[in-house]
This record gives structure tokens, sequence and C-alpha cells, in this order.
């Protein structure tokens, strides 16, 4: 059995357009036991800062046993 998870966001603009975006991902594309860095930077007093260059970064999980697919 071939297993494929499938994603879809809506955003919206300042117009209020919708922005509709698909993606789909096979098991063997999925990063298992990883979690995503932050890449929001809210300091006080400041705008949101977003770090693009964070938009894939991933670490392990500490303490997490994974086993293959």
């Amino acid at each position: 059995m071939q297993v494929e998870v499938l994603v879809m966001v809506q955003g919206f603009d300042e117009t209020y357009q919708g922005n509709p975006c698909t993606a789909s991902y096979l098991a063997n594309e999925i990063r298992w036991g990883v979690r995503f860095l932050p890449m929001f930077n809210t300091e006080s007093g400041q705008a949101t800062r977003v770090d693009l260059a964070l938009l894939d970064a991933t670490v392990p999980l500490e303490g997490q046993v994974v086993k293959g697919v």
C-alpha cells in the first residue's frame, strides 16, 4: 500500500483574494524524528521578522527512536 499525504493551505492577501496551495507527499518524502527551527523573530517593541533561510531548517528530536518507513 502506498500512503500519500495531501496538504491544502488557503491564504489571503491584503485584497482578500484567496491564494490556494496544494502539495502532496509520499511516505519516503516525509522526514520523521525532526522538528522545524523557529523562523519568526519577535523582539519586544519591534516588527516581527521572518528568516526565510530557516524555512526548511530542521533539528533531530531528542529522545526519539524512529524506525524506517
